[in-house]
């Protein structure tokens, strides 16, 4: 015999059952483990470590323009002045657009303040080039750009655009 609520209509009962659902697949991802795109482990895996790392330097005018670091080499100690992974995820982990294997950005909106520094970070095994705002990044698998915002006129939403895929990422940069 099913269970039944008397005192529901048959509308809210189904709606109890739904939010029961929902209830008890949220306990289940918790307990699982899984954790939200936004929220990284606290350790990396070895496939997770970047080869090379990148920065990028504001170039007259504003934008930004590419400067790929020395390569480090797993193992290897980075050069002065290369930033590893793990630092750059420290400083900009709050700024952080990550770019999987089908090119998706997460998170796919963002505001920030001009003069703000992104953290542009490919998270594939597969190497990307992604565009934003006409400037072209080439990010070999799981690299990264850090991207200083500006704009000449603000507010302004910049556009990014990962290998063929258009408009995967918009970043209001504001005053």
């Amino acid at each position: 015999m099913p269970f039944k609520l008397p005192h529901l209509t048959n509308r809210q009962q189904v709606a109890v059952a739904g939010g029961a659902l929902v209830f008890i697949a949220a306990i289940t991802l918790l307990m699982s483990g899984i954790r939200p795109l936004g929220n990284p482990p606290a350790t990396l895996l070895p496939s997770q470590i970047p080869v090379a790392g990148s920065t990028v330097s504001p170039a007259p005018g504003g934008s930004a323009t590419p400067r790929t670091s020395p390569t480090v080499r797993p193992g290897t100690t980075p050069k002065p002045g290369a930033l590893s992974y793990g630092d750059a995820l420290a400083k900009y982990g709050d700024w952080r657009i990550q770019l999987n294997s089908k090119c998706q950005a997460q998170p796919p909106k963002m505001t920030v303040k001009t003069g703000t520094s992104i953290l542009l970070d490919n998270r594939a095994p597969t190497p990307k080039t992604a565009t934003l705002d006409g400037t072209v990044y080439k990010l070999a698998a799981y690299d990264f750009r850090i991207i200083r915002m500006t704009a000449a006129t603000l507010p302004h939403t910049a556009i990014l655009h990962c290998d063929p895929l258009k408009n995967v990422a918009q970043i209001t940069i504001q005053k």
